[in-house]
């Protein structure tokens, strides 16, 4: 779907952007770990997104139903790097932050 594909692209540019300062590689598999988990999820992020757009639900309801999904992020990259929990923790929080971002900057 449309949305889904904009969606998408717009995670990965608004990740791009949040972890400019990591190493590339770094980087990379965060954004790679993050679009995988938008594919798995996509029916819920669209459905999410057309009713946010829609105005059937409101930015904090949003933000409630995108954090509910957080312990679905599987964030391979990073822990095949062994970074910290804490640092991984971050990583992730950033990640969703990110895809909310991404559905609230959405234009139609």
């Amino acid at each position: 779907m449309l949305i889904f594909d904009d969606l998408l692209k717009s995670v990965q540019s608004n990740l791009s952007e949040i972890f400019k300062t990591e190493g590339n590689a770094l980087k990379d598999m965060i954004i790679k770990d993050a679009s995988d988990f938008a594919k798995t999820q996509k029916d819920d992020l669209e459905r999410y997104t057309q009713e946010y757009l829609s105005q059937k639900i409101t930015k904090d309801d949003l933000e409630d139903l995108i954090l509910g999904k957080k312990d679905l992020l599987e964030m391979r990259g990073i822990t095949e790097l062994g970074l910290s929990q804490v640092k991984a923790q971050e990583i992730k929080d950033k990640v969703i932050q990110g895809i909310i971002g991404s559905i609230i900057n959405i234009k139609i």
